[in-house]
């Protein structure tokens, strides 16, 4: 197995958040949608107008944030359309979820981007990107990098009687 550089999943995840908790965007605050992180069905994929994806915006109480933020990125699963009816929204970048990087995640370094998932990107992470026991079956060679140390409290762990029972007095 060859080393490569451990590449960001930018794993989807489903978190339940009410309206009521505003979502702060790079000075932007994100208050018109039911949840965040926003995940919108596979048909999506199939548009191919613009109008339909104004209309689908609409609908979620995402569109307003959407022109709001310039700097949304959509994730999507297969390109059926959903590109090039998106595009035309000003600030809307698209990403196949088997490409992101840290730069389209977090540009600038900022980890609040207003990121819209398609449902079909919840699974294909671990296939693309593979696990920490399974190789990638997308990219040849490829695993999960994993941590050296299982238990990161390492004043605990010098601290512990085994550690001190072993080592010399200081002095």
């Amino acid at each position: 197995m060859s080393a490569k550089p451990h590449k960001p999943a930018g794993l989807p995840v489903r978190y339940e958040l009410p309206s009521s908790l505003f979502m702060v965007m790079m000075t932007t605050v994100i208050e018109q949608i039911e949840e965040v992180s926003l995940v919108i069905t596979n048909a999506a994929e199939s548009f191919t107008k613009t109008k339909e994806a104004v209309t689908l915006s609409e609908s979620l109480n995402a569109y307003a944030d959407i022109v709001k933020c310039r700097g949304s990125l959509i994730v999507y699963n297969e390109n059926n359309g959903i590109v090039k009816a998106f595009h035309n929204l000003a600030g809307v970048e698209l990403v196949n979820v088997c490409g992101p990087n840290l730069l389209q995640l977090a540009p600038g370094g900022h980890l609040s981007r207003f990121i819209i998932y398609t449902d079909g990107t919840f699974g294909l992470p671990d296939e693309v990107f593979g696990t920490f026991d399974k190789m990638s079956t997308h990219k040849r060679d490829y695993l999960l990098s994993t941590s050296k140390i299982s238990n990161p409290d390492v004043t605990y762990l010098v601290n512990s009687n085994e550690i001190q029972s072993v080592i010399r007095p200081a002095g």
